[in-house]
């Protein structure tokens, strides 16, 4: 844990504003939560799998403070940790409300972390369907096999709706 917030303070101090920096892979660092992410103008994917975070804020801020940080970030990897449902819940409803704020994120990966209740399946479900996000991973999480599919079956029509378009 100690090591987690060093890690944090040293992104901070050394990468803040690196104006070509794409990916940035934090994983396995022990870290418990985002605090004070720097600017970081060209970060495209972010890997944050297996840490310990239990919750996506930046000091009880909600997601959309740190991905403001992040302009152009496409892929967010929070696998492998204590995400549970209401940090999930809370990430997307966060998420919904400020989608003009987060319009390049589109694939979050939440595998293997304690979350699947109905509520925040169905809401990760509205974010897809109302193309917040194209991609959701939730490989061994709690959410049953009918959310699985109307996720997946979400999905596919966000992907027919996209093509339609083009």
């Amino acid at each position: 844990c100690h090591g987690g917030s060093k890690l944090m303070q040293h992104v901070r101090d050394h990468l803040d504003n690196i104006p070509n920096l794409t990916f940035l892979g934090l994983s396995g660092n022990d870290l418990l939560e985002l605090s004070e992410f720097p600017n970081l103008p060209s970060l495209r994917v972010l890997d944050l799998s297996s840490n310990r975070i239990a919750r996506v804020d930046e000091k009880n801020a909600p997601l959309s403070t740190v991905i403001r940080r992040l302009p152009v970030l496409h892929t967010l990897l929070l696998s492998n940790n204590t995400l549970d449902d209401k940090a999930a819940l809370s990430m997307f409803h966060d998420l919904k409300s400020n989608a003009s704020e987060v319009k390049l994120l589109r694939h979050v990966d939440l595998s293997y972390n304690p979350l699947g209740c109905a509520e925040a399946m169905d809401t990760l479900i509205s974010l897809i369907h109302d193309g917040v996000l194209s991609q959701v991973s939730l490989s061994g999480t709690r959410a049953d096999a009918s959310a699985q599919i109307r996720l997946r079956d979400e999905v596919v029509c966000a992907e027919k709706r996209t093509m339609e378009r083009l």
